[in-house]
C-alpha cells in the first residue's frame, strides 16, 4: 500500500508538464477520487492515510500539511518518476480516473464532493470528522455501476 503523499506526487507527475494547474484544493479532490474509485473495484485502498471532512470538500490531512508550506495554490510536477506498487490492472484504473477527474476545475471537483453522501454524511457530524473509508467504498460502487 502507498503512502497518500507518495500518490500526491503521482498525479502531480501525471500532470501536463507544459502547463500545470493543479492547485492544493483540487489534489486533494482528485485524491479523494482516487481513493473512492480504488476502494471500490479492487477492494483495497489505494492509500492508508485517512480522509476527513473539511468546509471545501474531502482533505487527506497529511497531504495537505505536507504542501502547506508552499507559497501560492499552484504544485509544481515533480521532476523525479514515481514509482507506485500497483500491478498493471490498478495502474491503468488509477490513471483512467486521474485523467478522468483531472479535466474539472478545483471548484467543479468541490462542488461534486459537496454533492456525494460520504462528504455530506462526514461533515454534518462535524468539520474534521473522517470519512470511513467503508463509507466511501460503498458509495463509489454505486458510481461504478452507473458507469
Amino acid at each position: 500500500m502507498e503512502t497518500a503523499i507518495k500518490v500526491a506526487d503521482y498525479i502531480l507527475r501525471s500532470q501536463d508538464h507544459e502547463e500545470p494547474d493543479i492547485t492544493k484544493l483540487k489534489l486533494q479532490k482528485l485524491l479523494y477520487y482516487t481513493q473512492g474509485f480504488f476502494l471500490a473495484e479492487f477492494d483495497k485502498p489505494l492509500f492508508d492515510d485517512q480522509i476527513e471532512a473539511w468546509d471545501h470538500g474531502p482533505v487527506v490531512p497529511n497531504v495537505w500539511n505536507h504542501f502547506s508550506s508552499i507559497k501560492g495554490n499552484l504544485l509544481e510536477v515533480p521532476d523525479q518518476d514515481i514509482d507506485l506498487h500497483l500491478n498493471e490492472e490498478e495502474k491503468q484504473s488509477l490513471d483512467e480516473v486521474i485523467e478522468l477527474h483531472s479535466q474539472y476545475s478545483a471548484w467543479a471537483l468541490r462542488e461534486m464532493s459537496h454533492n456525494e453522501e460520504p462528504w455530506i454524511v462526514a461533515y454534518n457530524n462535524g468539520k474534521g470528522t473522517v470519512i470511513p473509508q467503508d463509507e466511501i467504498k460503498i458509495f463509489f460502487k454505486t458510481k461504478i455501476v452507473d458507469c
